[in-house]
């Protein structure tokens, strides 16, 4: 897959707020199971209806999945103690993760869907096979992971053409950033004006919608950073192709 081009005008002021959508998801069954939270291998020795059911939804849900990310790009402008000062604002983010952007000179915030249509269809599927609708769940949760790992490439990428091409990933959920705190502080840079609601949002409660959603930041620097250090938090370790510069 080529890249998305960058806005001409994507350096300037507060930086505007891109779409990309020509993606191509990769699944496969391992993947599914995973993603209803279970061991391929273990399901592969015991049970081998659950490997049919997710081979089953693999080629029902792939037409299905309607993969988006959003991203805004912002200069970093000073590293403080517990927050990252930036071009339009601020992240709150606390000392362990102002830490870990520290060498960071432009942060990219980061929202990944695989849209509403597959958790509709998984739902209504339910009362009539429920082992598949699960396994619709399961491709989603697959899909919205190898999407986020392909936005994680195309951004290390794309800061390598502008000399800045190790990227430093901080992750919603971990025990340095809080979920409630960072998903509010991830959409107020991603989205303060609500413009993107159309196809992904942060609900009152605090959970992402559509549910096949997740969001992230990649802090881009020309400093070389360990692979270790620039994943160590990434919710996408246990699954991910990609690491580090």
């Amino acid at each position: 897959m080529a890249p998305p081009a960058r806005p001409a005008d994507g350096r300037g002021g507060a930086a505007i707020l891109r779409r990309y959508d020509q993606w191509t998801i990769r699944l496969e069954a391992d993947a599914v199971i995973r993603g209803q939270g279970m061991d391929p291998a273990a399901v592969r020795e015991r049970s081998p209806r659950i490997v049919a059911a997710a081979e089953a939804a693999i080629g029902q849900g792939r037409a299905l999945l309607e993969p988006l990310v959003l991203a805004r790009e912002l200069a970093i402008t000073a590293h403080e103690a517990d927050r990252v000062v930036l071009e339009a604002g601020e992240l709150p983010c606390g000392p362990d993760i102002a830490a870990r952007l520290a060498p960071a000179d432009r942060l990219i915030v980061v929202g990944a869907t695989v849209g509403q249509t597959l958790d509709d269809h998984a739902i209504d599927s339910f009362s009539q096979d429920p082992m598949l609708a699960l396994a619709l769940h399961g491709v989603g949760s697959a899909a919205v992971e190898d999407l986020a790992e392909q936005a994680c490439r195309h951004f290390r990428l794309e800061g390598r053409g502008d000399h800045r091409g190790c990227a430093i990933l901080c992750w919603p959920g971990s025990a340095q950033w809080p979920n409630n705190l960072a998903q509010q502080q991830i959409f107020a840079l991603l989205d303060p004006d609500g413009e993107a609601g159309d196809v992904i949002e942060l609900t009152t409660s605090r959970l992402i919608r559509p549910a096949k959603s997740l969001s992230f930041l990649v802090g881009l620097t020309a400093e070389p950073v360990s692979d270790a250090e620039a994943c160590d938090t990434c919710g996408l370790i246990p699954v991910c192709n990609f690491s580090g510069c």
